[in-house]
């Protein structure tokens, strides 16, 4: 039973990271970043993209945004298919209810010492709030503080 589960997550990741992948290249320029992103915890987001679709995608599509929360699994790449270095952010141990953290290679560097269970605080863009499968991505993301 635990085998099935690691492959239906590692199934869902690679479908969202196909899916996904355009959206991982946008440039993002120096007023982007330099703006103040919306801070907001985890679950406040995933809920809200979860239950409330269009309230969501006025709040939170295509900005920045804060996010915090505690990590689940850190991970690079998924069978070859993309390179990206992500963090997890887990809700419900029943289904797949996550946030997917993507990170450009040159903010890799800032995820050393990060470790499963720290809560942490992480800068990126939401470019859609649609949540597949399960799954809310966050893009370009760094980490702006460590608990």
């Amino acid at each position: 039973m635990k085998r099935s589960k690691l492959i239906a997550v590692l199934l869902i990741l690679l479908i969202v990271s196909v899916l996904t992948t355009s959206c991982g290249s946008r440039s993002i320029s120096a007023g982007d970043v330099a703006s103040r992103p919306i801070t907001v915890e985890a679950s406040t987001i995933y809920n809200k993209c979860n239950d409330y679709q269009s309230e969501a995608r006025k709040l939170y599509k295509d900005k920045w945004v804060r996010i915090t929360g505690t990590v689940a699994y850190i991970g690079n790449g998924l069978a070859g298919i993309s390179n990206n270095t992500y963090i997890t952010f887990n809700f419900d141990k029943k289904d797949f209810s996550q946030i997917v953290f993507y990170f450009d290679r040159d903010s890799v560097s800032n995820l050393t010492g990060i470790k499963k269970g720290q809560k942490v605080a992480i800068v990126g863009q939401v470019t859609s709030t649609v949540i597949l499968l399960g799954i809310l991505a966050v893009y370009h993301c760094t980490i702006d503080h460590v608990y």
